[in-house]
């Protein structure tokens, strides 16, 4: 049988890639790798709690899974340079 390329809106529609400029200084980067860093290693310790508890999977688990998933984020922040809220347009003071 012979298939067609699928294209998400046609063949012609240009690759758009996006790069990341450094919009926050020395001072915010480290702040958000130690910030990332704690959210990542207290949301490992509040998993670890809850599966010693013999808690079901259910919206407890959000709590741990929200910490790991903002500290990945903003320990990715750091490591790039990159911020979220300046990209978007708003102040951030460090």
């Amino acid at each position: 049988m012979y298939y067609e390329k699928q294209y998400f809106i046609n063949e012609h529609t240009p690759k758009i890639t996006v790069e990341l400029e450094c919009n926050i200084g020395s001072k915010g980067k480290f702040l958000r790798l130690i910030s990332g860093s704690l959210g990542v290693l207290v949301g490992i310790v509040a998993a670890s709690l809850l599966y010693m508890q013999g808690i079901d999977l259910g919206t407890m688990w959000l709590v741990p899974a929200s910490l790991i998933g903002g500290g990945s984020f903003a320990i990715f922040e750091g490591w790039s340079g990159w911020c979220v809220a300046r990209a978007l347009g708003f102040w951030t003071p460090i």
